[in-house]
């Protein structure tokens, strides 16, 4: 509404409380805004994605491109349904509430996103890592990643507000979505945020919410049984607090210490990091005054910290923070009722910034609003303020230290210019959020106006210039066609400022204005001395440079009455990072009467990055500053060739190969594809140091780095083919089944053993299975060692007792004896919807045959209650 400020819009839903009973809710105006309306889902860079380019696992925006080719998640997944696989539009019609506050059933509409991300997605992936929930869609296989991000996007699409949940100690993510608070979801599990710790072992140290903007949030106490708070203040030399330090947590894990989340310190320095119990934990700080430890590394907090701890740390900064310096005075006496200055104010949030850690856009920053925060507000002079500025101390009146409001009044001296100022200079990095306002107000018969005018001329030539920005304070005018100007202005008084293109600033002070007054200033100006325009230096076929420019760009009226002749230029050669010391650049000539020269001794140079400046020699000895060419590279580049093999003579053919100069500048990043002989040239690569990697599809990726690159270059890498394991192994009735190994690898045999002892071995394209019944009765370990032409993979174990996996419990059974009923005794039966078919051809049970799209096994309640 474009009168209300406060207006804003949002969703309502109906929900289904745990007795049945229907609830209309809204959601609140934040959380619609952050968590449904935002169009960035977690790291992804918000865009038209084309689906069908493989996404870059570097910089993930090789696939963006303009409609109707680039395409939008939130309308594309909606609408769009690749073949074979349904649309999400019908399953969120046909739901009339947004959950029933217990299952997953497709009658609401969490479960329907649920239900669709099963029949569009397989738990999987290859080398291709997407961000893009576009392109995750179109690939249909992904892991945690993967699957958070499209569900979240998912959930949105539905109006649902949804958010990502990541824990990096125990490497999984998955996500959350509001219903009237924030519910655990991660695909067949709802609302058991202890499914990891309690069903899948894990002990959390780190568990937190990445909001749209890079914003991360602990929720550790939410996912581990026992929890610890650590507060940990950052404070400088003189012991004043450091707001944006970056404080890096890390967390002991298999015999070192890794990253595990990260925080920025508020105005007070502090931040508080909830984690998980049983965990020991590390900080690293660093900041604009100083890093805690120096010199990088970690220091200990705590060790296996306990349930319930509430403990509090302190790192320093060797260096100072930036103080503010004044004396207080009081306001100025004012006998006069001429101006008023009033000024009132409130501080309610600090802003703590810091640089997004998750983003696919670099050196990006969030601004996360926090309650509670203080302000600075000053009122002095023109000397005193310019003081303030240059960080000296200063003199101030009606003066606010570090204060949440404030309001005061100033009867304001007309003679004088005075400052009314909010500051936070004492901040490193935080901002704080102001409310407010600073009125000026003029009492009645106060003022009046007065003029200036006159004429503005070349000093040589005495002709008028047309054109001229004429300022006097707050008032400006430009000359008009015979070079004069007039402004009406308050009275007072004043210097006036004249400026024009081709001409030095002029100034003359102490001009008094009075009301009604005509005060007259003619302004004289002189010609600039102009620079030479487009200074271009390039290599040419004899190996030496060529500089060109062309000549200044001076008006032919001043060509024709200036008393400055152009007479020549000078030309100067120097490293191109060292412009602002060009007076000890190289001299290459002087006196040139051409626009262009060639430095003949550019052939002898060493290798490095030049540039070239000219001057402009007038009469008089008047030289104009340098104009700079553009940078001139010498022997900066050499060939890189990578010869790609592999351990297992597979064909190396579709290695991706990347080299990643430490400069960190994007046009010294290189990627590339191997052909069918295994062979990758970069023809112009950048000298200087480089982290490389590859990779291909089964086999270990391939890295090193610190690799000095300064000449041509042949590398010689072999790539080791992964020894994939077996998966997901299960016990049912005395049989052990287990998915196969990727067809197209070159397996020997599955080796099977029972108790730590070899029972027997399956060829290459024998069954998936073994008969336990011989085992008996009791508790046994089962065991598949994959065998491939280059080696073993390591052993996949699962633990059985009495016939049945005993990691998880059983809790559905379905054999398929011609109906999908669970014969577990846990009631999951399923729905079937379509013609389905069963067959009877394989080793154990039997077999489902789908041969429409339509036909699909429901199964609503099986992952509600299974961890």
């Amino acid at each position: 509404s474009y009168n209300d400020e406060n207006y804003y819009s949002t969703t309502r839903y109906w929900k289904e409380d745990t007795h049945g009973i229907l609830q209309q809710i809204e959601v609140p105006r934040d959380i619609y805004y952050w968590y449904v309306v935002h169009p960035k889902i977690s790291d992804e860079i918000p865009n038209y994605i084309s689906p069908d380019v493989i996404e870059s696992n570097g910089s993930h925006d090789n696939n963006f491109a303009a409609p109707p080719e680039g395409v939008f998640w939130r309308n594309w997944l909606y609408n769009h349904n690749d073949e074979g696989y349904p649309k999400l539009k019908y399953y969120l019609q046909a739901c009339d509430i947004v959950w029933d506050s217990n299952s997953l059933s497709s009658t609401n509409a969490v479960g329907a996103t649920n239900s669709w991300i099963a029949q569009s997605m397989v738990f999987t992936s290859n080398t291709e890592r997407p961000h893009q929930p576009v392109r995750i869609y179109r690939k249909h296989i992904g892991r945690c990643g993967e699957h958070a991000d499209l569900r979240a996007a998912v959930l949105r699409i539905g109006l649902i507000p949804a958010t990502s949940i990541l824990t990096i100690s125990t490497d999984h993510t998955w996500n959350e979505f509001w219903d009237e608070d924030w519910i655990h979801y991660d695909g067949g599990s709802v609302n058991n945020p202890l499914l990891y710790e309690n069903g899948w072992g894990k002990t959390h140290a780190s568990v937190f919410e990445i909001r749209s903007d890079g914003v991360l949030s602990p929720v550790s106490d939410k996912y581990s049984e026992g929890s610890a708070n650590l507060t940990i203040y950052v404070l400088d030399a003189n012991g004043l607090p450091v707001d944006g330090a970056r404080i890096l947590l890390g967390v002991w894990d298999t015999n070192q210490i890794r990253s595990d989340t990260v925080g920025f310190t508020d105005k007070d320095g502090k931040y508080v990091f909830i984690v998980g119990e049983n965990r020991s934990y590390y900080a690293r700080m660093t900041s604009d005054v100083g890093d805690d430890p120096m010199g990088g590394g970690y220091m200990l907090l705590v060790e296996d910290v306990e349930d319930g701890a509430d403990l509090t740390f302190q790192m320093n900064a060797a260096g100072s923070m930036p103080i503010v310096e004044f004396n207080e005075i009081d306001p100025p006496d004012d006998d006069l009722d001429d101006y008023r200055i009033e000024v009132e104010y409130t501080a309610p949030e600090q802003v703590i910034s810091g640089r997004v850690v998750f983003d696919d856009i670099d050196n990006s920053y969030f601004y996360h609003c926090l309650p509670g925060t203080n302000a600075n507000f000053f009122m002095t002079d023109l000397v005193n303020y310019c003081n303030y500025s240059s960080h000296f101390p200063f003199d101030s009146f009606n003066c606010f230290e570090a204060a949440d409001e404030g309001s005061a009044v100033f009867d304001a001296l007309s003679y004088d210019w005075w400052y009314a100022f909010f500051e936070n200079y004492s901040s490193l990095n935080n901002p704080q959020k102001i409310l407010g306002a600073i009125k000026l107000y003029r009492y009645e018969d106060i003022g009046g106006s007065g003029t200036i005018s006159g004429n503005v001329v070349d000093v040589n030539s005495s002709e008028p210039i047309v054109g001229a920005t004429v300022t006097a304070g707050v008032f400006s005018t430009i000359t008009d066609g015979n070079g004069g100007y007039e402004l009406e202005v308050f009275p007072q008084i004043y210097e006036i400022f004249c400026s024009m293109t081709n001409y030095e600033t002029s100034m003359i002070g102490n001009i008094s204005v009075s009301n009604g007054g005509e005060t007259t200033v003619d302004i004289e100006m002189y010609e600039s001395a102009l620079m030479p325009q487009n200074v271009i230096a390039e290599e040419n076929a004899d190996g030496y440079a060529e500089i060109s420019w062309n000549e200044p760009m001076i008006l032919q009226r001043v060509k024709n009455t200036s008393d400055r002749d152009l007479e020549s230029y000078n030309l100067y050669r120097g490293l191109c990072d060292e412009e602002d010391f060009v007076e000890e650049w190289i001299s290459v000539a002087t006196g040139i009467s051409a626009t262009s020269y060639t430095d003949t001794e550019w052939e002898n140079l060493e290798a490095g990055i030049y540039k070239y400046a000219v001057e402009a020699v007038y009469s008089g000895n008047n030289i104009s500053p340098e104009t700079y060419s553009n940078d001139i590279y010498k022997d900066m580049f050499v060939t890189v060739t990578i010869n790609v093999s592999t351990n297992s003579g597979d064909d190396p053919e579709g290695a991706n190969a990347n080299l990643s100069n430490q400069d960190n500048h994007p046009q010294h990043q290189y990627e590339a594809e191997s052909l069918e002989n295994g062979i990758i040239i970069f023809e112009e690569v950048w000298k200087g140091i480089y982290d490389i990697s590859v990779s291909l599809n089964y086999f270990e990726s391939y890295s090193a780095d610190s690799l000095e690159i300064f000449e041509d270059t042949t590398l010689d890498i072999t790539l080791n083919e992964l020894l994939i394991p077996v998966f997901d192994l299960s016990v049912i009735d005395y049989f052990l089944i287990w998915n196969p190994v990727p067809s197209d690898r070159e397996l020997l045999e599955y080796r099977i053993f029972i108790d730590e002892v070899l029972a027997g071995t399956i060829p290459q394209g024998g069954v998936c299975s073994w008969d336990l019944s011989g085992t008996g009765e009791g508790i046994h370990t089962a065991g598949v060692l994959a065998i491939y032409t280059t080696g073993g993979s390591e052993i996949a174990e699962i633990e059985y007792e009495d016939g049945y996996s005993t990691y998880l419990g059983t809790y559905a059974y379905y054999p398929f004896n011609g109906n999908v009923n669970d014969e577990s005794g846990n009631g999951f039966n399923g729905e079937m919807n379509g013609d389905i078919t069963f067959n009877d051809d394989v080793v154990n049970g039997q077999s489902l045959f789908f041969d429409e799209e339509a036909e699909y096994i429901f199964c609503p309640d099986v992952f509600a209650d299974a961890p």
